[in-house]
C-alpha cells in the first residue's frame, strides 16, 4: 500500500494529539482505578476503543489480515495492547502517576536499541546522546516525585516498558500494508479480545461505579485510546521508530503540567528541573538525526 509523504503539520499534529492524551491517561487511569480492578479497566477501555475503531474501520476500510502476518498481529494485540495494559494498569494501583509516566517512558532506549539491532537502523551519534540526556531528565522528575521509590507496582510498570518497547519494532513491518488504522484496529480489537474473561466483573462493577469514572474510562478509550495510537502508528508510518521514539520522553513532561492543572498536584523544583533537561534531550535527539537524502 502506498503512502504519499506527509506534510510537517501533519507530523507536528499526530505528535501532539499521540503524546497529549497519553499523558493525560496516566491521571485518568490513577482515578477510575478506584472503581474498577485492572483488567475491568482494561476490557472497559479497550471496548470503548474497539467500539470506536469499528466505526472508522467502517468508513476507511483497513485491509483484510493475510495469512503470513496472523502471527505478528497477533503479537501485537497480545504484547502491546494486552501485556502492557495489564502490567500498567496493575502497577499504578500502588504508584503514583508521575512515576508510572516516568518508567514507562524510559521505553524509547529499549525501542531504538532494538530497532538498530532487529530492524537495521540508524541514530547519529547526537541522536544517542540526546537519548541518554532525555533519560537524565526523566530520572530527574522520577527523584521529585515523593511516591516514585522502587517497588512491586513500579516493576511491574517496567513490564509495561518493555512491551511497549516491543510493540514499537513488531508492528513496524506491518505498517506499509495495513497502514496506520489497520494495524491499530487488528491490534486494539486483539488486545480486547483477550480482556473478555474480566466481563463477569465488569457488568458489577459498571453498575456500583460513579458516572464521573464511566466518563473518564470512555474518554481513555476514545482519546487516548483509539485516537492516540492511531497517531503515533502514523507517525511510525512516516518515521523510523528510532527518530519517532525520542519523542516520549515528553510524556512525563506533560503528566506534570496536566496533574497540576487538573488535581492541583505541584511538580516540585527538582520535577521542574527534570522536564527543562528532558526537552533539551528530545531537541538534540531531533536536530541531531536530521534525515539523509533519499535516492
Amino acid at each position: 500500500m502506498s503512502h504519499q509523504a506527509p506534510s510537517s503539520l501533519r507530523i507536528i499534529l499526530a505528535a501532539a494529539a499521540a503524546l497529549g492524551f497519553w499523558a493525560s491517561a496516566f491521571v485518568g487511569t490513577r482515578v477510575s482505578l478506584a472503581s474498577f480492578t485492572p483488567g475491568e479497566l482494561a476490557l472497559y477501555r479497550y471496548g470503548v476503543a474497539s467500539l470506536t475503531l469499528a466505526l472508522l474501520a467502517i468508513w476507511l476500510r483497513p485491509p483484510l489480515p493475510r495469512r503470513q502476518d496472523l502471527p505478528r498481529l497477533i503479537a501485537t494485540g497480545a504484547i502491546g495492547i494486552g501485556v502492557y495494559t495489564l502490567a500498567l494498569n496493575t502497577g499504578q494501583q500502588s504508584i503514583a502517576a508521575g512515576a508510572a509516566s516516568f518508567i514507562v517512558n524510559t521505553a524509547p532506549l529499549f525501542s531504538t536499541i532494538i530497532a538498530c539491532v532487529v530492524l537495521k537502523e540508524r541514530l547519529r551519534p547526537a541522536g544517542w546522546l540526546g537519548l541518554i540526556i532525555g533519560l537524565a531528565g526523566i530520572g530527574l522528575i522520577a527523584f521529585g516525585e515523593e511516591r516514585s521509590g522502587i517497588s512491586h507496582g513500579a516493576l511491574l510498570v517496567f513490564v509495561a516498558a518493555i512491551a511497549w518497547a516491543l510493540y514499537q519494532i513488531i508492528q513496524k513491518p506491518l505498517l506499509p500494508y495495513y497502514g496506520a488504522v489497520g494495524v491499530v484496529c487488528y491490534a486494539i480489537w486483539i488486545g480486547t479480545a483477550l480482556f473478555l474473561p474480566f466481563a463477569p466483573g465488569l457488568v458489577e462493577a459498571m453498575a456500583r461505579a460513579p458516572a464521573n469514572h464511566h466518563a473518564t474510562v470512555v474518554y481513555l478509550g476514545v482519546l487516548p485510546g483509539a485516537l492516540a495510537f492511531l497517531a503515533w502508528s502514523y507517525l511510525l508510518t512516516h518515521l523510523t521508530v528510532a527518530r519517532a521514539t525520542p519523542l516520549l520522553y515528553l510524556v512525563p513532561v506533560l503528566s506534570l503540567v496536566i496533574a497540576w492543572v487538573v488535581i492541583d498536584e505541584r511538580p516540585v523544583l527538582l520535577s521542574i528541573i527534570g522536564g527543562v533537561v528532558a526537552v533539551a534531550g528530545v531537541a538534540l535527539s531531533r536536530l541531531g538525526d536530521r534525515p539523509k537524502a533519499q535516492p
